[in-house]
């Protein structure tokens, strides 16, 4: 539990204990409660009670909701990192292989570009690995403030495999929860959906 989970339990649990004493336990003994005497203050604590929730609850839920989703997808390239495809060094020389990244696994290795994939299983592999969470995407739905509009800016097939495979920024990689062939199925749905 998160802490924005724990400060929302408390103020919820406050706000609770409170209506049920003012409702239940305090008219056993005054049924006049609150009365005119204490009416302003009584309204003065349920507004402070009540807009306190709200606010816990806009601010630590708010928080809660943008890590969760930056773990689950990611945003687009950090400022200063150059684009997929480029290192930002010398290109290999013709011939030469190019290195993989650091954190892929000895022994796999990357799907080759362009090798294609299957849309309708790229569909719901978007969905059920809650890309939609983090990505604008009008074919799915998605409404994700997080990482790229992929209406807006259509990626190429070779980056969205990059960009699954292998992470940037605050996008983790997927490799370790989705085999080749299914991020292969999620870059050809997102290019065919951006397509037009």
């Amino acid at each position: 539990m998160s802490n924005g989970e724990i400060i929302i339990s408390v103020v919820t649990a406050v706000l609770v204990v409170f209506s049920l004493v003012v409702s239940t336990v305090i008219p056993k003994g005054d049924p006049n409660f609150p009365g005119r005497r204490n009416l302003v203050t009584f309204t003065l604590v349920c507004l402070v009670l009540v807009g306190g929730t709200l606010a816990a609850v806009e601010v630590y839920g708010a928080e809660d909701h943008v890590a969760e989703a930056a773990e689950v997808a990611g945003e687009d390239e950090p400022a200063g990192e150059p684009p997929a495809g480029e290192s930002g060094g010398a290109e290999p020389e013709p011939g030469e292989a190019e290195s993989p990244p650091p954190d892929e696994e000895a022994g796999e290795a990357p799907p080759p570009a362009g090798s294609g994939g299957d849309p309708v299983a790229g569909s719901e592999i978007y969905a059920s690995a809650g890309c939609g969470s983090c990505h604008v995407l009008a074919d799915a739905g998605s409404t994700g403030a997080i990482g790229p509009n992929l209406d807006e800016s259509p990626p190429s097939f070779e980056l969205v495999v990059d960009r699954v495979t292998n992470g940037a920024g605050a996008m983790p990689s997927f490799s370790g929860q989705l085999s080749a062939a299914e991020i292969d199925d999620v870059a050809a749905y997102v290019v065919a959906a951006t397509s037009g």
